[in-house]
């Protein structure tokens, strides 16, 4: 119990007597309850602390951007789900952007999407494969003998029927033009010298080596082949929802990733032109008015959950601490409702607060049974009971 030092001070009334008489005031003695000598607080087995009962959840709402309040869903004593919205400000261009960013990525994840993304992949596997082969040709001869000599005898008949040409040519060039000798030995002329032609550069590239340029832009063309059959098979398997590296690039599967990240920025800056609430409760404290102009930060809601009360207390004194522990059982007084009910500690405060110069600590005390009437505020005696 708290130790106080009780004084008993009986002051005794004057009382005058108009009738030829006068009383003498007379003093009642002063009665005295000595505190213990230790200066503690404890009495018949028993420390005592003040305190309040508090909601476990408790929650001070505002936004946290300043607007028009569009939407004020609840009032002071409203019962609210978690996640239910409480009020909303402006936020009408946000959803224009939101809609056609969604458009957006719908169109981008469509099934004409991934058929297309299928189909690029399928084109630049057969890419790899081409510039493959003109990799590999630069490790290895172009041709055999046997092809090569097969090819110089082609040429050979090809020079001998350019030069029966030529000269069925000569005979006939000096005809009128649109004879038809003249125009038949012309085009046989031409076609003779475009087969030698294409023959004379299938042996040039058979028995040439590929120049320094020419291994590069073959190397080259087999690395942008590769880059692009990866980036491909990455971006495939975005829109599959399948896992993807972090270092996984492609400029069709950072459109993706931006459009899916314009979504989602977009949906929380709608969220945060919302109030919603963080739990099941009450809604203890509604300040919000359609119309007004709310600031970053002001305090408009305050929500609480009335079927999840505890106790804190404030003074238990630095002199007491030693004989409380977690797990004591305690008597809770509350004085509103005149009721005693018992409770456990569950938690103390390591460290220390100063009250009136006094050294105190905190402590939290749960109810056994919760008492019915009971409300957060309310103020309460704990007795801690000392065996």
């Amino acid at each position: 119990m708290k130790k106080k030092l009780i004084f008993i001070i009986v002051i005794a009334s004057l009382m005058l007597i108009s009738c030829s008489a006068k009383a003498t005031p007379t003093a009642l003695p002063t009665v005295a309850l000595d505190a213990p000598a230790d200066g503690s607080t404890s009495s018949g087995g028993s420390v005592v602390a003040s305190g309040f009962v508090v909601a476990e959840n408790k929650a001070n709402l505002g936004f946290i951007l300043s607007g028009l309040l569009t939407n004020v869903n609840v009032q002071e004593g409203d019962q609210v789900k978690e996640g239910q919205i409480l009020a909303e400000l402006d936020g009408n261009s946000l959803v224009f952007e939101l809609q056609k960013a969604e458009t957006n990525l719908a169109e981008l994840t469509s099934p004409g999407a991934k058929a297309l993304a299928e189909s690029d992949l399928a084109q630049a596997t057969k890419l790899v494969e081409d510039t493959t082969d003109d990799l590999e040709s630069l490790n290895y001869p172009r041709a055999n003998d046997v092809r090569i000599d097969n090819t110089q005898a082609n040429i050979d008949l090809a020079e001998k029927a350019v030069t029966y040409a030529h000269n069925r040519w000569k005979q006939v060039s000096r005809l009128e033009p649109g004879d038809e000798k003249r125009a038949a030995a012309l085009l046989d002329l031409t076609n003779a010298q475009i087969a030698l032609d294409a023959l004379v550069a299938k042996m040039n590239w058979y028995t040439t080596n590929p120049t320094g340029a020419d291994a590069m832009i073959i190397q080259a063309d087999y690395d942008k082949a590769i880059t692009a059959e990866q980036e491909a098979k990455w971006y495939l398997a975005e829109l599959n929802g399948e896992s993807v590296p972090a270092e996984a690039t492609g400029t069709k599967l950072n459109q993706l990733r931006n459009a899916r990240i314009q979504v989602a920025s977009l949906k929380d800056q709608l969220d945060n032109h919302k109030i919603m609430s963080p739990f099941d409760g009450v809604v203890a404290k509604a300040v919000a008015h359609v119309g007004e102009i709310v600031s970053p930060g002001q305090i408009l809601f305050i929500v609480s959950n009335p079927e999840k009360l505890y106790v804190e207390t404030t003074d238990l004194s630095e002199k007491d601490i030693s004989q409380v522990a977690v797990g004591q059982k305690v008597n809770v007084i509350i004085k509103a409702l005149g009721a005693n009910v018992l409770g456990t500690v569950i938690s103390i405060s390591p460290v220390a607060d100063l009250l009136g110069g006094d050294v105190v600590y905190r402590t939290r005390v749960s109810f056994d049974e919760l008492p019915a009437g009971v409300l957060s505020g309310m103020s309460v005696d704990v007795e801690y009971i000392v065996e």
